[in-house]
Parts: C-alpha cells; structure tokens; sequence
C-alpha cells in the first residue's frame, strides 16, 4: 500500500437504514477473514466513523480514530506484529453510533473502511464480502455520559455470540451494505493521522472506599447513574491494594486514579454465584460517598456503564470508549455475589518528559509541574477543556494549551493539529465554530477565533514552522473578512447578534462598544499581516492593513484621563439594534484587567496612557482579588505578560504565587476551571496558561532561549 491511498477498500456500512440514522442505537460489528502467506510487515489501516474498535484474531487491537472533520477524516495505522498468523486470520470490528449533540460533535452517517496488508503482498480491505450485524449484546438505550463522549455502555456478554471474533459469522450476520471507494462524501480527504497515536497502560489505583447499599438493580432506561446518586449508601475510607475482592450484591468499592485524567474502565470476573451485573460509575471528586458526575445535569446524562457476566465462568469487560474522571467506583448490583478485580488502564497522549523549569522558588516550580499533570490530562486525541464533562477541543485550548505544551514538553505536533481543527470550522461566510469538530450552534464565539489567528502567528515564530501560515491565511482571511462586514459606522466592531460575546467568565461589559473584543480585532489584524507574509497572501496582507489601520486609531477615544486607564465599554452614536448574546457571571466593571491588558497589547493609545494603564492594573492585583483583577486561568499569559514590560514583573509574580498557591496548598494534582482551592476538580486545559508566562518571563526552561 502506498501512504495515501487504499488500494481495495471501500467505505462500508450495515443497511440503508442505519445510513439514514446514525444517533443511537447499538453498535455495529464488522467481520472478515483474511489469508495470510507471510506474516512479516502485517499492518492495518482503518477509520471507523464517528469511534471504532479493533480486534485481530480475537486480541483488541486499538481504538480510534483521532477526531476531525468529516470533510478530513483520518485513519490510523496499526502495526500487527505478534498478532497475525499464517493461514486464516480474523478481523473484528465494533462502530460505535453518534451519541451528543451538534455543537460538540460532526454528526454525520455511519462508515468503516479498512485495509490490512503484509510485506508479502496480502491484502483485503472493507468491501462487498464483509459481514455485518446489530451487536446486541450492548444496550441500544443511548443514555449518554456526556454530551459528546459516547454513549453509557451496558454490555451482557451472555447474549454476545460466543468467538464472533473468530468463527465464521452465522446466523444474524448480513452482507454489509457498501457507501463508495475513497473520497466519499461526506469523507472527502483522507490522510494518515497527524498525531501518534494514544499510549495505554494498566492502571493499579488504590482501593480508598469501601461500603454498602441496596442490591436492586434498576433499569437500564432509568438511568443507573442518576439511581445510585439517590441511593443510600453507607461504608467509609479504607486503604486496600489493587487486586481481587469478593464482593455481594449492594457491596461498593472506590479506586482513585490519583488526578482526573482519561481511563478505560474494565472489570475481570473469575467466578459468580446468582444473578448480578457490574456497575461502574465515575467522578472528579469524593465526599462522604462515592457517587456519579452528571455532565451538565440533564436527566439523559451520567457518568456509568455496566457489565453482566457470564454465568459459567470467568469473563471480562473493557469499556469501548474510555471516560474521564479521577474515581472509579464499582458496584455489584444482584442477589448474588462474585470475585472481582479491576481492570483499566490509563490513555494518555504521549508527550515526551517536560522541561526542566529553572526557579529558586519552589512555589513556582511546583506550579510549573501541576500546569504539566493538568496538560497530559487534558489532552488526547486534542486538547481538551477537560476530560471528563465535555472533552471537546474548544478554540481558546487550542490557543493557550497548545502553547503552553511547546513551553512545557517542546511538543508541536498537538498543537499545530489543534489550530488547523480551528481554521477548518471557520465557514465561508467567515463565522467560527466555538468546539472543533462540530457542527453549527449557537457557540459562535468570534472572540476566541480572534485569539486563534495571534495564536498560529505564535506557533509559527516559536517552531519555526512558517509552513502553518499557508494552510490557515484562507481561514484567516474569512474571519477577517466577516469582521470588517461588522464594523458600524461608528467605526467600532460590533459582534454579530447571532454570536455569543464571551471573551472570558469574568466581569467585563461586554454592551456595545466593548473594548476587550475590539482590541483582540486589532491584535488579530496585526498577527494576519505578519501571517500574510510568511504565506506570501497578498489578499489576506491587504485586509488585514485595511482592519488594522482603521480601527487601532479609534480604540484611543477609550481611555479615561481622569482614571489613567481604558474603560471597557463606550456608548454608540448610532443604536447597534439587537446586540450579541453576553454569557458571563457577576456584575460588570468598568476598567478591568481584560480591556486594559489587551488594549495595551493591542498598542492602543500613546505610550504614556499604555504606562498608566499598566499602573491602574497592578494596583488591582492584590489579595484577595478585586472584581477588576478577575479573569479565568486561561487568560494568565495573555493578561499579565504586557504588565512585565512596564515595571511590573515582580507585582505579578507574587500575585500569580497567591492565586495558584490556594490551589497547591489543598493538596490539588491538576488546575481547575476556575480559580479556587479545590482539591477534586476537573483539570481544565487551559489553566496550563500559566507555564508560558514562567517560560517566557520568569525563570529558564531547558532547550529554549527566549532572548
């Protein structure tokens, strides 16, 4: 095979029925033989549209693929070594359905296409003669853990068809129904994966709960995440080793991972007596009780799946799609009892060791080292906000995860992938998705986007990759291009009423004129010319000259003499109509750390104004911290390295120290959403912030000369 083509492999599917619908429902299982003469070189190339597992002679092989577009869809390629055979061999395949909703995910039909091979020249690929069925042996209940991480699993391996895997497919099994070769809509390009694949490991936590509660075992459609939730539960901490329990119906074990980070669940079973499934519920955090996180609380959600064994021997359970929480609880729900041992295993994105970060202080090192732990959980086959509630890449991660993990692991792959998600979601007419992949929602955050462009100027400068400046000048110059549509005869930027104008989760007035979001139009404009120069766009350099130039002049009529400082918000001369949504929390301030920060970034004003400015802003930031100081972790970098530059470096340092010490002196392994002492939390992405701040204007970083 050569790398970008399948020489014999088709897109596939089971019916054109399920074609029509591809939410919910049970899996879809896949089968084909394969005749091997020479089994040195055996590898496999595969997509499973939207989640695919794979088996070889009955041995899981991998899962995947790495999320994207449907428009750009990869594939993986699987080396086979050790797992192939001379003679007969079996492929499996299980295609998990679409579970969530548009805004989080690309919903589209349901595909399988794959092709193994061996140096020898045997070869079969996804066509005609594969079989496939409805695997049943899982719930078609499509209770969801979260929005759009997959379905809950509740998996019987009593009705699983004995050695599927394996045998020849009988009863129940049907020919496939074919979608078209390569290049099929809606998987137009087709490349190999950009990024390696995810590293798996077993995991040996600690068992740290031990307790009881009623053995009934309720409905799958009820919801056994919300039922045990409402459960009463008694027991207390303990302190066991990972290994066999024996365990009753209603008895209830918990294990901590240690940090919220990615897991596969799974359960081994050596023997059972009675009638009993395995229930296993996940959360980022533990109080009195274990108990289940519930995403955002709708009643469909809820993090759990289920395992019924088998009633005649030993048996086992790996979840298809791997959840992420920090404690793992098991429990056995039954009149019978069984001897069980956990089973998971870690999923990490395989980033090299990080940087040794050079500091006397052993505060800052220490939030240099918790900023990396947030980092590995919080990205997998993208960054992530976190892994456990949404785990979906949002714009702003892109941004500052992806370069918070150059400073942190010299790590570029991840994200230049991250940033071209980005570009990709940006549609003709200019408007940005705010999650990628996904499809249209009312998460249009153009504010974020505008980061995006400063953002790739960033990659570019600090990888030496000016490659990146061609493939995102088109999706630049949409944006851009939908932002001089929108600046009113003012002479000011006025979000569309269609977009939600969220800048950050902090105070700031975002009525029209907003100045946060019009200096990031600036800082934007600024970064695509010099975008436009390395990708040699001479359509991008002239609009972005044309945006800048007309509005950086204007921003000046923002400051306030009598304060010496920018205000956020000015009225307009001419009423705006119906203005963009604003999502943010608390009352507004007037002249807060985002409008002043950005707008002196943005070089907004003479340089005396940029000094005050600066001046009003670090004598906000004390503690506890002023309404005008707030701002979300993702922001660290942004806001406070333009205060380094105007005396203030010493200020910051001992502020970032408070801010980020609550959170270190509760014991916390990652950083939370927010800002705040939580010892259980979510480990948000973005929070790593703070280590390109550290690289670039605190202390040394190995490798890296920042002069």
């Amino acid at each position: 095979m050569t790398p970008d083509t399948f020489t014999t492999a088709h897109w596939i599917g089971s019916t054109w029925m399920r074609d029509a619908r591809p939410v919910g429902g049970c899996p879809l299982a896949f089968r084909k033989d394969w005749t091997v003469t020479a089994a040195h070189g055996a590898q496999i190339r595969i997509c499973g549209w939207p989640k695919y597992a794979l088996y070889v002679n009955g041995a899981a092989i991998g899962y995947g693929p790495a999320r994207s577009f449907a428009a750009d869809v990869h594939y993986d390629t699987w080396d086979l070594a050790g797992h192939v055979q001379l003679g007969r061999n079996s492929i499996a395949v299980i295609l998990l359905p679409f579970a969530g909703v548009t805004g989080y995910a690309p919903v589209t039909r349901l595909g399988l296409i794959a092709e193994a091979s061996t140096a020898a020249g045997d070869i079969v690929g996804t066509d005609a003669t594969w079989k496939a069925r409805n695997a049943t042996w899982f719930s078609d209940d499509p209770m969801l853990i979260s929005l759009p991480v997959g379905s809950q699993e509740h998996y019987d391996i009593n009705s699983e068809p004995a050695g599927w895997k394996t045998d020849e497919p009988g009863d129940g099994w049907e020919n496939v129904f074919v979608l078209g070769p390569v290049g099929t809509a809606p998987w137009r390009n087709f490349s190999a994966r950009p990024i390696p694949l995810l590293a798996e490991a077993p995991a040996s936590p600690p068992l740290v709960w031990r307790g009881t509660g009623p053995e009934e075992a309720v409905a799958i459609r009820d919801n056994i995440a919300t039922a045990f939730n409402s459960s009463t539960v008694t027991g207390g901490p303990c302190n066991d080793s990972h290994g066999w329990v024996d365990a009753n119906g209603g008895d209830i074990v918990t294990y901590d991972l240690g940090r919220t980070r990615l897991i596969r669940a799974g359960v081994d079973i050596d023997s059972t007596t009675g009638d009993i499934r395995i229930e296993t519920f996940y959360a980022n955090g533990l109080g009195d009780r274990p108990t289940a996180d519930r995403g955002f609380q709708t009643p469909q959600e809820g993090g759990a799946d289920s395992f019924t064994p088998s009633t005649d021997g030993p048996s086992s359970w790996r979840a298809l799609v791997p959840r992420g929480f920090r404690f793992l609880t098991v429990r056995v729900a039954g009149t019978g009892s069984c001897r069980m041992r956990l089973a998971a295993s870690t999923v990490d994105y395989p980033f090299p060791p990080k940087r040794p970060f050079t500091t006397a202080d052993p505060l800052l090192a220490r939030i240099w080292d918790v900023s990396a732990d947030t980092l590995r959980s919080a990205t997998n086959d993208t960054h992530v906000d976190t892994c456990s509630r949404e785990n979906v890449l949002w714009t702003f991660d892109a941004c500052v995860a992806g370069e918070a993990a150059y400073h942190t692991f010299g790590e570029t792959a991840m994200w230049r992938r991250c940033l071209l998600l980005v570009g990709q979601g940006i549609d003709d007419g200019g408007d940005p998705k705010a999650v990628v992949p996904a499809e249209v929602s009312f998460m249009n955050l153009i504010d974020q986007t505008l980061s995006w462009v400063v953002a790739c100027r960033s990659y570019c400068t600090l990888s030496g990759d000016n490659t990146l400046a061609a493939e995102v000048a088109e999706a630049a110059a949409r944006l851009l291009a939908m932002c001089e549509r929108n600046i009113t005869v003012d002479g000011y930027f006025l979000p569309p009423s269609y977009s939600w104008h969220w800048v950050d989760w902090a105070p700031i007035d975002k009525r029209a004129y907003s100045l946060p979001v019009n200096a990031l139009v600036v800082l934007a404009a600024s970064a695509a010319r010099d975008l436009a120069k390395l990708a040699g766009d001479g359509t991008l350099l002239a609009l972005a000259t044309r945006i800048h130039d007309a509005l950086a002049p204007r921003l000046a009529s923002f400051y306030d003499d009598t304060v010496g400082a920018f205000r956020c918000h000015i009225d307009p001369a001419t009423p705006p109509g119906v203005e963009a949504r604003t999502m943010s929390g608390g009352d507004v301030v007037t002249y807060g750390i985002h409008t002043n920060s950005l707008a002196v970034a943005a070089g907004v004003g003479t340089p005396d104004q940029r000094r005050r400015a600066m001046d009003h802003i670090a004598a906000n930031l004390t503690w506890p911290v002023p309404e005008e100081a707030k701002f979300g972790p993702g922001w660290t970098h942004l806001l406070l390295d333009p205060l380094f530059d105007h005396g203030h470096g010493d200020t910051v340092i001992e502020f970032m120290k408070q801010l980020y010490g609550q959170t270190l002196a509760v014991g916390a392994p990652t950083w939370a959403e927010g800002f705040g002492p939580a010892k259980h939390n979510t480990a948000h992405g973005w929070g790593a912030a703070v280590n390109t701040l550290l690289a670039t204007r605190v202390g040394g970083v190995m490798g890296i000369d920042y002069d």
